[in-house]
């Protein structure tokens, strides 16, 4: 377990806190006390910080909500201003109808991460960085092999293979946290980095526009009625996710990347799970659809062909030994989570 130091209560600056991963990291640090400071794009948008506004009225701690562009050079200055831990999640999750890599992913993701991170520089109370990576970050496609045994992926691995033109999403991930790594090095604060599979789970707003919810609503709204195709993911619980941001932000022994993944299944596995459920009252596929068809019609997703044959029927391994041994995480069993979020979005009448 974390040998956690004992300290007053710090104010952590969090970035991107209407966002689905965020929001939740936002919430598990005013369970615990802390005094948060967030930003959000614009504070006039009631419909993405509405949640975070009931957030403040419950909690145990205290909420600030400030506003910061990712892309306004000195944005996040003030607003790291006495914090002593800063956690960076906010960046752009888009991978599919991408019209624009490098404007739309890249340099956002890029110059984000380096415009938050300038201004970790200039803060003289900053001692702890907690950047949200991904997965993304240690490998491309699922084709691919890790370096551990028997070709299992773990935290000295890193994407080699995608780039500005090939899985450009990946590829904004790897070159954010290769810039994270690059500015810690002579900082006056320590860098750790989460590297989280694909994750799902219950979210704190009733947005619909999350690829995690996207995937969800599909399955059960009769989009994937005829089948879907076997992609193999890394799933891990959103409420896990802020857990472990919570333990790296607590404990200054502890240093590096960290896999949160709690298991590797498929999309045909998550179908099987949601019609053990609610087959009887959703339209949920009960078929795989072939990979020759699936490599046919995928341009009608924005697919390409080389992606198709690269991950689809694909499966990989990766290692997530050093969250359970170093961070103590218990992480939920994958069905468990499939459900709690098919729930909600029942319940919430978004499917």
């Amino acid at each position: 377990m974390p040998n956690f130091i004992p300290v007053e209560k710090q104010t952590v600056l969090i970035t991107g806190a209407a966002g689905y991963i965020c929001s939740w990291i936002v919430k598990t640090f005013l369970d615990e006390g802390f005094s948060v400071r967030a930003t959000v794009r614009d504070l006039k948008d009631s419909v993405k910080i509405s949640h975070l506004n009931e957030l403040k009225k419950k909690s145990n701690g205290h909420l600030e909500l400030v506003e910061a562009d990712l892309m306004h050079e000195g944005s996040f200055d003030e607003p790291a201003k006495g914090c002593e831990i800063l956690v960076h999640t906010a960046s752009p999750f888009i991978v599919q109808n991408i019209k624009d890599n490098q404007k739309q992913l890249v340099i956002p993701a890029v110059e984000g991460t380096k415009n938050v991170l300038s201004a970790a520089n200039k803060s003289d109370s900053l001692r702890r960085v907690v950047l949200t990576s991904s997965v993304a970050a240690i490998h491309g496609d699922n084709c691919e092999s890790g370096s551990g045994q028997n070709g299992m992926f773990n935290e000295s691995d890193w994407n080699t293979s995608s780039s500005g033109d090939y899985n450009p999403y990946q590829y904004s991930k790897t070159m954010a946290e290769k810039m994270a790594w690059k500015m810690a090095e002579n900082a006056n604060w320590d860098l750790v980095v989460l590297n989280p599979g694909f994750i799902l789970g219950p979210s704190l707003s009733t947005r619909i526009d999350g690829a995690s919810v996207d995937m969800m609503r599909s399955l059960l709204n009769g989009k994937y009625r005829l089948g879907v195709p076997d992609i193999c993911l890394a799933f891990v619980d959103i409420r896990d996710v802020a857990r472990a941001h919570f333990l790296v932000a607590e404990d200054r022994n502890i240093a590096g990347r960290f896999i949160l993944v709690s298991e590797v299944g498929n999309t045909p596995m998550v179908a099987e799970i949601l019609r053990s459920e609610y087959g009887k009252t959703h339209p949920i596929p009960k078929n795989v659809i072939p990979k020759w068809l699936v490599k046919m019609t995928g341009f009608i997703f924005g697919l390409k062909r080389d992606y198709l044959e690269r991950n689809v029927g694909h499966s990989f391994k990766i290692d997530n030994r050093k969250s359970l041994e170093e961070l103590g995480l218990t992480y939920r069993p994958v069905r468990d989570t499939i459900l709690d979020h098919a729930e909600q979005l029942i319940s919430m009448g978004l499917v």
